[in-house]
């Protein structure tokens, strides 16, 4: 918008840590996207790459930490001042909030149309925007950045269940041991709602990795537990108590010490627990949920009654072992290729272009770092 504004006033509440956007070479991505095999690598070599710095920073390595904080350090170094730099850089650990990639944003924010002010918003009035430091800003539109409401969940939103419970209100009590905030087995189902499964419930959001991949392993379950339903008969599915408050106890339990929890307030928080976050990596997620046994973690209902037991299901093959999978998918990525020793110059012809690519690309932004300040002394 700042091409096209006449004048932008961007209000900063919370500053973002901005990393740069590593992209590759023009030579490097022709080589890659033109040999199928290099680019499969390139899709796993990704969220591996972006799991193994920003979930270790999320969990307090000290390196991952401090590489988030360089890199957004450097981006901003090359086009803003040091008051500039001052008032825009983060307070708070390396993950406790969205981290950002992007090359476009700091250029813009140095744009002679673009006013920032880190003081906050006080209040609208008819003329415009009164921030807190009593400047005045006169505008004609308002564009809310963070406008949304992720706590509680499904806002606006009233859900009923069994005997007319409504989802996620329950009490507190013995029998409701996860009362308080919003909790589902896997982020996918949650007790006394029978048929009613998520897509980006409770605790998989991806801080580290896409979203997508989270949604694509959601949809598999979905349609194997229908299909287990249709298969044998049955009328409805509804996971087990001890099931769910099991998994919320091991999230809470392993979300003690992450970086999002050491901070006041998060929309990744309710109540001060972690309620939208997943706690590891995308392949866990995936080898959890396809692992999960139908039988024994969700009670199957017949004709609205509850069954006890399922005569024969144990027999039925409806979970995916999580480690053969990945295994299999290990092996169709080695061995699509009739000979294996084919592959061994694709993995160093890779290994070459992406290692050295970013090592490029950070040199450069290095450089251009040390020639603004030397121009700037």
């Amino acid at each position: 918008i700042q091409k096209v504004c006449e004048e932008v006033h961007l209000y900063v509440r919370t500053p973002n840590y901005i990393l740069p956007r590593i992209t590759l070479s023009r030579v490097p991505e022709l080589i890659i996207t033109s040999v199928p095999f290099l680019w499969r690598m390139y899709r796993q070599f990704l969220p591996f790459m972006s799991e193994m710095m920003l979930l270790n920073a999320v969990r307090g390595i000290y390196l991952a930490q401090n590489t988030v904080k360089f890199l957004a350090s450097i981006n901003m170094r090359l086009f803003l001042d040091a008051s500039m730099r001052k008032a825009l850089t983060p307070c708070y650990p390396a993950g406790a909030r969205r981290v950002l990639f992007s090359n476009t944003f700091w250029p813009a924010v140095v744009q002679p149309n673009v006013f920032v002010n880190v003081s906050g918003i006080k209040c609208f009035s008819d003329d415009g925007v009164l921030g807190s430091d009593e400047s005045l800003a006169k505008i004609d539109t308002i564009i809310c950045a963070t406008g949304f409401i992720t706590n509680p969940f499904l806002f606006g939103i009233n859900v009923m269940g069994r005997s007319k419970k409504q989802l996620w209100k329950e009490e507190e009590g013995e029998e409701n041991k996860c009362a308080g905030y919003a909790h589902a087995y896997l982020g996918i189902a949650t007790r006394g709602f029978p048929n009613l499964f998520f897509m980006y419930g409770p605790n998989t959001n991806a801080g580290s990795n896409s979203v997508i991949l989270f949604f694509e392993e959601q949809a598999k379950f979905i349609t194997r537990a229908f299909q287990f339903l249709q298969n044998q008969n049955h009328k409805s599915i509804e996971v087990k108590a001890e099931v769910e408050y099991e998994f919320n106890r091991e999230l809470l339990e392993r979300s003690k010490g992450l970086a999002w929890t050491k901070i006041k307030s998060s929309w990744y928080l309710a109540k001060g627990k972690n309620v939208s976050n997943w706690v590891g990596c995308a392949d866990e997620y995936s080898e959890r949920l396809a692992a999960v046994d139908i039988v024994k973690d969700f009670e199957i209902h017949k004709n609205g009654e509850q069954e006890a037991s399922v005569d024969g299901c144990g027999e039925l093959s409806y979970s995916r072992g999580g480690k053969e999978e990945k295994n299999k998918r290990l092996s169709r990525l080695l061995f699509e290729v009739p000979f294996f020793f084919v592959k061994v110059p694709f993995f160093f012809v890779f290994f070459v272009l992406i290692v050295g690519n970013m090592f490029l690309e950070l040199a450069w932004l290095a450089w251009r770092c040390y020639c603004r300040d030397y121009y700037l002394r």
